[in-house]
């Protein structure tokens, strides 16, 4: 975020919360962290990072503190959400990133190296299946 921006945002939207991006963030713990295990590491992370629940996010960080002290300590002290777990109620959505252009990227992947036309068309079917899907769930509330 540029100088000035995450202040200025503060003072606009006062209630609303500073979230990052899984993806980033396990990026930038990777530059920072050199460990032997990193594919534990990583499901560690990420498994808090996806946890619906305090209790499933507060089991992962237990470990992470075990296991991964440096890892664990830095992640506590983050100023920002980073955890589905942490996230305001209300706010629902399917993916832990919140860069809206990688998780639309991500949704239309296959439809990305097709004709213009043929992508179109693609992107209406997946947006015309999600509002039904959500529709549908809507029901049950």
């Amino acid at each position: 975020m540029e100088k000035g921006l995450g202040e200025a945002i503060k003072d606009v939207y006062p209630a609303a919360e500073h979230r990052i991006c899984i993806r980033h963030l396990w990026k930038n713990i990777k530059k920072k962290i050199h460990c032997k295990d990193g594919h534990k590491l990583q499901g560690l992370v990420w498994g808090a990072s996806n946890a619906y629940t305090t209790t499933e996010y507060n089991d992962k960080l237990v470990e992470l503190s075990v296991s991964y002290p440096t890892v664990y300590a830095y992640l506590i002290s983050l100023p920002y959400k980073w955890s589905r777990s942490q996230f305001m109620y209300g706010i629902y959505h399917g993916t832990n990133t919140n860069n809206f252009a990688e998780s639309f990227n991500a949704w239309i992947m296959e439809a990305r190296n097709k004709p213009v036309v043929d992508l179109i068309d693609m992107i209406r079917g997946k947006l015309m299946e999600q509002r039904a899907t959500r529709k549908m769930t809507s029901w049950s509330w």
